[in-house]
């Protein structure tokens, strides 16, 4: 495992909250991959997605939730991308992590016009599940595209509507090599 790419995050699904959803690896395969393994790790990814304090503090309680919101942000993307009512649970998710959501301020840095960033692990999910929500309910869910590979199925921004597999080349090139393989063994046998 020391070299799985499944360890790294990824920040190639479009979106902070795709990214987000995205933190689960291989979901739908034998053997699912939790990236968001500890509270080190969640305070990692909320400090690069929403600009979170490098040390921010962040409890197992607080990695409990997120995780949760996360399930809750997959199940409203495949409600949206199958075109089935939302699971009620995960819209009162949402919600509930909507009321910690803080708008950010402006200030000056440097010299130049800043945003400020969430203060908090419940403010910085607040923020993802906005974000989630202004995708969802708009027109922009025609960009969504879901995974082609069965293991995996994440979900991505594809304004061009064309791809078939995550941005990573991972998915895409893990079945073509096993596509390759199994053309491979059918023609051994036949010969």
């Amino acid at each position: 495992m020391g070299n799985d790419l499944r360890r790294e995050f990824n920040w190639i699904a479009g979106r902070p909250w795709l990214n987000f959803v995205g933190t689960r690896a291989d979901r739908f395969g034998d053997d699912p991959f939790e990236r968001l393994w500890d509270t080190d790790r969640l305070a990692e990814w909320l400090h690069h997605e929403t600009g979170t304090a490098r040390d921010l503090t962040v409890s197992e309680s607080d990695l409990e939730h997120a995780r949760e919101l996360r399930e809750h942000l997959r199940a409203l993307a495949d409600a949206a991308l199958d075109e089935v009512p939302p699971p009620r649970a995960a819209v009162t998710a949402v919600n509930r992590a909507l009321e910690a959501y803080a708008p950010p301020r402006a200030l000056v840095k440097d010299g130049k016009l800043r945003r400020s960033a969430p203060d908090s692990v419940r403010a910085a999910l607040g923020s993802l599940a906005l974000e989630a929500l202004h995708m969802l309910a708009a027109e922009e869910i025609a960009q969504l595209q879901r995974c082609a590979a069965p293991d995996c199925r994440g979900i991505f921004l594809d304004p061009t509507g064309r791809r078939r597999w995550c941005p990573t080349g991972r998915c895409g090139v893990k079945l073509r090599v096993r596509a390759h393989r199994e053309r491979a063994r059918a023609s051994e046998t036949t010969d």
